[in-house]
Parts: C-alpha cells; sequence; structure tokens
C-alpha cells in the first residue's frame, strides 16, 4: 500500500509533504514521490491534510467513552480499547485505582483473560499491561484515591494481584 498526500514529521524540516509505502504492516520507503500505486499495482490511501504519526500510547487513564478500567469485565476493556483506537491510540496501560486487594485481583484478572483473548489488533488498542498506580501510592500525593486502600509498596501483594 502507498499513502499519498500526508504530512509526516521531519527532524530538520518539522510536517513536510511525504508518500510512504507499506509491506508486511511496516513502513518501508519514506520519500517525496514514490511509484505512482497505478503503475505499480499497489493500493493507495490518500492522506491529504493529515498528519501521518506513530501509533500513540496511553500509558494512564482511569476510562473512557462511558467505561471504567476498573468496572473489571471484559465488555468495558473492549469498548476502551475500541476507543481509543478509533482515536490514534495503538496501545494501552489503564491505570488501576486504590481498592480493596480482592476488588484488583478480580480487575486485574479480566484484563489478562481480555489480553489472552484479543486477537484481533485491528479493532482495538494493544492491552500493554496495567499501570499499577493504586494502591502503591504516597498518601501525600493521593489525589482522588481511597486512602483506605493505598498501601506500601509489597512484592508478595503484586504476586497476589498479577497471579
Amino acid at each position: 500500500m502507498i499513502i499519498t498526500n500526508g504530512l509526516v514529521y521531519d527532524s530538520l524540516s518539522g510536517f513536510v509533504r511525504r508518500e510512504l509505502r507499506i509491506q508486511n504492516d511496516m513502513i518501508a520507503d519514506v520519500s517525496d514521490r514514490l511509484i505512482s500505486p497505478a503503475t505499480s499495482g499497489e493500493k493507495s490511501l490518500d492522506a491529504a491534510g493529515c498528519f501521518i504519526i506513530p501509533g500513540l500510547i496511553d500509558v494512564h487513564f482511569h476510562g473512557c467513552a462511558g467505561h471504567d478500567f476498573c468496572d473489571g469485565n471484559k465488555a468495558s476493556l473492549s469498548k476502551i480499547a475500541e476507543y481509543e483506537l478509533r482515536h490514534g491510540v495503538t496501545a494501552i496501560c489503564p491505570a488501576s485505582m486504590s481498592l480493596p486487594a480482592d476488588e484488583l485481583k478480580r480487575i486485574f484478572a479480566a484484563a489478562a483473560d481480555y489480553r489472552r483473548e484479543s486477537c484481533d489488533k485491528q479493532q482495538r488498542a494493544d492491552l500493554l499491561g496495567i499501570n499499577m498506580e493504586g494502591p502503591f501510592l504516597s498518601v501525600k500525593k493521593k489525589g482522588a484515591q481511597n486512602p483506605d486502600y493505598i498501601i506500601k509498596p509489597d512484592a508478595a501483594v503484586i504476586d497476589e494481584l498479577t497471579g
């Protein structure tokens, strides 16, 4: 596939019009002008007016699109990942809240199940892991976290939660 007319970032010139050739899901060539798709027989996509950037990675969020990561179910995680992908985020690492250990264990198990079963990467952002914000944080910097469930970092608790 050839992507034409897109704006690609160049460290010397900022965003400049370039064409990209995609082969095997990877950028194979970037140029001012590639071989015409009509001549090469390749599919083409006109990206006029669009910026072409690498997929974004969201490393700290609690939810979106009316769903919360701590809902602890695969359906919510799926809706979150679909929404993120539609907005240019190709990989996610949702953040947990400070909650009771048994609730966190259920949430983390649902995320692990979702990751194992999620094979259609074209439809959703990839789940890279969990940003374990809660329960391990400073009470002085707790923000909206429930102080009743904040604990000091403990490898045994991490092992139990990620078992």
